[in-house]
């Protein structure tokens, strides 16, 4: 071998050596679990989601906020009553803080294996609110209104006079269900620099909660009006579950995409779990 290519082999073997040592690695704050121990991993992503909401997390990018913001949201509601298509903008999502998750599936060893992972939790109350766009009919009735807009779902108390996007006291709703979420995560497995990551390509989300509130004001730039769409909404509530499903899984899937896409994109599969 010429001294060139000794030269060349020596400073490839060093460069290689040396990224070794340069891989992203996991915070040393954070419990690693094994791959297949659910208890441990339910326990960290709780962990995890209370410490990023009281602290942030700078490590892995996850900023201090329940607030959590989403461009744009459609939903459309309809019954023999009421048929309205609403449009939502500068949309907000609020209560995500409190959300505690249950199951953790799906996890493998070998990335390659794996076609997704599951998670399923659930928080006593979220709020969707920002402003709004809506048209449609009320019986025979055309019925359009812009303005503030909020969906509430699930159990929330109160002993502070917050107040809704539409003025409403948060404390007079106390809802007596839970917001159960269970998100598929779709995942394939990347090589880069000689380490395997686990990219995450798309959420299929499921989503129940017995119990929605809806405020929305200006319809038909007409308080009388708009109190009494509000109560034929909130009377109908359950007619409407299907729509409002569809809404809000949509919204906290863009919250959850923003959050851990990134940090498995990140660092390296085998980082995140004990051998």
């Amino acid at each position: 071998m010429s001294k060139m290519k000794s030269k060349i082999a020596i400073f490839l073997a060093a460069l290689f050596i040396g990224c070794a040592s340069c891989v992203e690695k996991i915070p040393s704050t954070i419990e690693r679990c094994k791959v297949d121990d659910e208890e441990c991993l339910v326990r960290t992503w709780n962990e995890m989601t209370l410490v990023a909401y009281k602290s942030g997390i700078p490590e892995l990018d996850l900023p201090l906020s329940d607030k959590h913001f989403v461009d744009k949201q459609v939903l459309s509601i309809g019954s023999e009553v009421l048929k309205i298509t609403i449009t939502f903008t500068n949309v907000t999502v609020i209560g995500l803080a409190k959300t505690k998750y249950s199951s953790i599936k799906g996890f493998k060893k070998d990335p390659k294996e794996m076609s997704g992972f599951e998670i399923t939790g659930f928080t006593p109350f979220m709020s969707v609110r920002g402003h709004y766009v809506g048209s449609g009919k009320l019986l025979l009735l055309p019925v359009t209104g812009s303005g503030l807009g909020e969906v509430l779902f699930g159990e929330y108390q109160s002993s502070s006079d917050e107040l809704t996007a539409t003025g409403v006291l948060l404390s007079t709703f106390a809802f007596p269900d839970n917001t159960t979420f269970t998100f598929k995560i779709l995942t394939k497995a990347e090589v880069r620099d000689g380490e395997e990551y686990l990219s995450p390509t798309k959420i299929i989300c499921d989503y129940k909660s017995d119990k929605h509130h809806f405020s929305f004001e200006n319809i038909l730039n007409n308080k009388e009006i708009s109190d009494a769409l509000n109560q034929v909404l909130n009377d109908n509530e359950e007619l409407f579950s299907k729509e409002v499903k569809g809404a809000a899984c949509l919204s906290v899937s863009n919250v959850l995409k923003r959050a851990i896409f990134p940090v498995f994109k990140k660092y390296p599969y085998r980082s995140f779990f004990l051998d």
